[in-house]
């Protein structure tokens, strides 16, 4: 080996080495409100339902080792926005990269703690009544009966019951919230404004702070472009108006 191909192999590790372990995501500023893995985690949600599988990748390698079953759980989730096909590019994506940067098996990040089904009913009236308030649970409840009684029962006993109702066995982050604004990420690109409102009310009453909740918004243009951080940014606004108005 010659001493110019030594130098560029160096080059090469040395570039990969720092970039596995840059503790600072590209897209995260400074002054971000959200704890680092948080802001990581909706940023992931965000690219799996835009189909944008060489940039989880990115997030993936900045997302600190402890946060990769909820890393996972994340992009699981992301179904219920965007349909199985897009999670599944990306966690098939994931799960080769993964295979070549990190020392963890991928079978130990998809075992996840969850409770035995049970009534997955009432498990989800329970966290619908948590993310949405008990009085707009019950409009939202008779509002989905009067579009279609399957999809009222579905997305309460499916989509809050099964999915969004399993816990992470790690207490390193709330959760509930995450949840939340990972949600809130993934609707800013889709134009879906009363679902997006739904969703930030959602994160407010799980915890998230209003600049969380707006940090999460305005970080839209990154994944979806402009046109897609407009739309999200008025329905913030209006969100937002009409809740000081209270």
């Amino acid at each position: 080996m010659n001493n110019l191909t030594r130098t560029r192999r160096l080059l090469c590790v040395g570039r990969c080495f720092s970039h596995q372990y840059q503790a600072k995501h590209p897209w995260i500023t400074d002054d971000s409100p959200l704890q680092k893995n948080e802001n990581i985690l909706t940023i992931l949600a965000a690219n799996t339902a835009a189909g944008n599988l060489s940039q989880i990748t990115t997030d993936w390698s900045y997302l600190d080792q402890p946060y990769h079953k909820i890393g996972i759980e994340v992009v699981l989730q992301t179904h219920l926005n965007v349909g199985f096909p897009r999670v599944i590019n990306a966690l098939a994506t994931l799960r080769e990269f993964h295979k070549r940067k990190f020392e963890t098996e991928w079978s130990d990040l998809i075992k996840f703690t969850d409770d035995p089904i049970g009534d997955v009913k009432q498990k989800g009236k329970e966290a619908m009544s948590v993310v949405y308030g008990e009085q707009v649970y019950d409009k939202l409840q008779e509002k989905m009966n009067s579009i279609h009684p399957e999809l009222a029962a579905w997305t309460q006993q499916y989509g809050y019951g099964t999915v969004l109702c399993r816990k992470s066995e790690q207490n390193i982050i709330d959760i509930v919230k995450i949840r939340e604004l990972c949600t809130v990420s993934a609707l800013c690109g889709m134009n879906v404004s009363p679902q997006l409102v739904s969703h930030i009310r959602g994160s407010l009453r799980a915890g998230a702070t209003r600049e969380q909740v707006e940090h999460v918004i305005n970080q839209t243009h990154l994944i979806w472009g402009d046109e897609a951080q407009e739309q999200a940014h008025a329905v913030w606004c209006t969100f937002d108006r009409a809740r000081g108005a209270l």
